[in-house]
């Protein structure tokens, strides 16, 4: 693989050809390993390795240390540097090795972050469905409970039902005021144990043991049948007006 080696002659420069590197990204012209001497007049030392490590982006940098300086070299490949040579003791097969072997590093260094990135994505991803797996089956048992709780109202209401019928057919043959109104309490008594029975229905189609069967409903009904209750719980004194829609 052959590499195109780009010279700047300051630390400003090699700034602003990162800058412009990161501002072409996906172009092609791209930056993939920076070889920094130690020796810069403007930046000696570690002064310019700081300023283009904050730059880089993670770039790897091979730094060139002058003779005698392999200290300060050492210092910084602890620093982050991908590694170091030295000037007058290097040729041309180790410093391209060099430099290929720190972009190799940082390109598996990148895969490896890749990686990572998507194993926790898919984990997060396999939390968020056991999440809703769990509230599913919660929702699945209140279900279940609702349904029980619903069937067995429903058959206290069909014995209520019942009984109310019973009691009605045998005030039927007597005229009288009192059984007049005896027969209204019946009809109110029988009227909310329907309505009842029509909530019990929602219960279980909200526990899937019931076949959906839509019905049309009349609202005037609806509102007679309330005005009728709440005529017998306000006081005297309170006027009740209904309006209906023809």
């Amino acid at each position: 693989m052959w590499y195109e080696v780009k010279c700047v002659a300051s630390l400003a420069e090699a700034l602003a050809a990162l800058d412009l590197a990161r501002d072409a990204a996906g172009s092609g012209d791209r930056i993939d390993a920076i070889l920094l001497s130690l020796a810069l007049p403007e930046a000696p030392g570690l002064a310019a390795f700081a300023a283009l490590r904050a730059r880089a982006g993670g770039l790897p940098i091979v730094v060139l240390s002058d003779p005698g300086d392999e200290p300060l070299a050492i210092r910084a490949v602890r620093d982050g540097a991908a590694d170091y040579l030295v000037r007058d003791q290097y040729h041309v097969t180790l410093l391209s090795r060099s430099l290929r072997h720190a972009a190799h590093r940082q390109t598996s260094r990148a895969a490896l972050l890749e990686g990572e990135r998507a194993a926790e994505s898919s984990a997060a991803e396999l939390a968020s469905r056991n999440a809703q797996r769990q509230q599913a089956q919660k929702l699945e048992s209140i279900g279940r409970l609702a349904g029980g709780i619903a069937h067995d109202f429903n058959n206290l209401l069909m014995v209520i039902l019942t009984n109310t019928e019973f009691a009605r057919e045998s005030l039927t043959p007597v005229a009288l005021p009192a059984t007049r109104s005896a027969l209204d309490e019946l009809d109110e008594i029988a009227a909310a144990a329907r309505r009842a029975a029509a909530l019990t229905r929602q219960l279980l189609l909200f526990s899937r043991r019931h076949v959906v069967q839509p019905e049309l409903l009349g609202l005037n009904d609806v509102v007679a049948r309330a005005e009728a209750q709440l005529r017998r719980l306000v006081a005297a004194e309170v006027q009740l007006q209904t309006s209906y829609d023809a």
